[in-house]
């Protein structure tokens, strides 16, 4: 996407390394400003296809005080899991969600929601439950892999909680060429990552963080960018606020310096 003249973000090549969905509502807010967008998926995800527990928690899922999701992927794969069963999400026992998109995801699934935290962390979410939790039951659907074991979280706390595993991450086969290519070009001036999968992605598919290690990484928030600096990038930061809206806000009091980076 190329960027227009005149704009506070004009010349400044900003590489995305979601899926063109899931980048598209910060590319056109980024694009509007006049930033050059390249979106380069880094990480993609797949369905667990029989994942342990999960019939065992949906047949008393009753039981529990409240659901939990950390991102949307997770509350999309635990709704195709629900079809066929009987059971309507409204149902269900209320969820805690880390983010407000996540949220959104299963209040448009017909879900009911219990808290959201105001930072967008599982240290942060579970902070809302309170210190106590003895006799509290949660279930967490969640990715193969996490930075941070919310599950532990909530147990140190008291609760009982069952953990399924509904999708792993994984970096796409293809696309190493093109962010190759970026690179080689020297257009990227800052790097967004919106997990730390992104991250272990974009080492993976530029060989190293040789090259793309010297360019700013903008993350999502403090997991994010703790992943970031423990594989070798060199330039990490992160806005207070981690939405879309928080990374837009973080590129324009960066633009400054961004654009002497040529």
């Amino acid at each position: 996407m190329q960027g227009e003249p005149g704009k506070p973000l004009s010349g400044i090549g900003v590489l995305l390394t979601r899926t063109r969905a899931q980048a598209a509502s910060l590319a056109a807010g980024i694009g509007a400003l006049g930033a050059e967008v390249f979106v380069v998926p880094t990480v993609s995800v797949e369905p667990v296809e029989d994942p342990e527990g999960l019939r065992q928690a949906i047949s008393g899922i009753g039981s529990y005080d409240h659901l939990v999701f950390t991102s949307v992927n997770g509350v999309s794969f635990f709704l195709e899991r629900m079809e066929g069963t009987g059971l309507q999400p409204g149902t269900l026992p209320s969820a805690l969600c880390v983010g407000s998109r996540t949220a959104a995801a299963w209040e448009a699934g017909g879900g009911r929601v219990a808290a959201v935290p105001e930072r967008f962390t599982a240290a942060e979410l579970a902070r809302t439950q309170g210190k106590d939790l003895s006799g509290r039951s949660y279930l967490v659907l969640r990715p193969e892999k996490v930075s941070t074991p919310l599950g532990d979280l909530l147990r140190e706390r008291g609760a009982a909680v069952d953990e399924v595993v509904l999708y792993r991450t994984i970096t796409p086969p293809t696309g190493g060429s093109d962010l190759g290519d970026l690179l080689d070009r020297g257009v990227v001036d800052v790097v967004v990552y919106a997990s730390p999968s992104a991250v272990r992605g974009a080492l993976e598919m530029a060989g190293g963080p040789e090259r793309i290690g010297r360019i700013p990484a903008l993350c999502i928030g403090p997991t994010t960018a703790q992943a970031a600096r423990e594989a070798g990038l060199a330039r990490v930061t992160h806005p207070t606020d981690h939405t879309v809206e928080g990374i837009i806000s973080r590129l324009l009091a960066m633009a400054g310096e961004l654009g002497q980076r040529r």
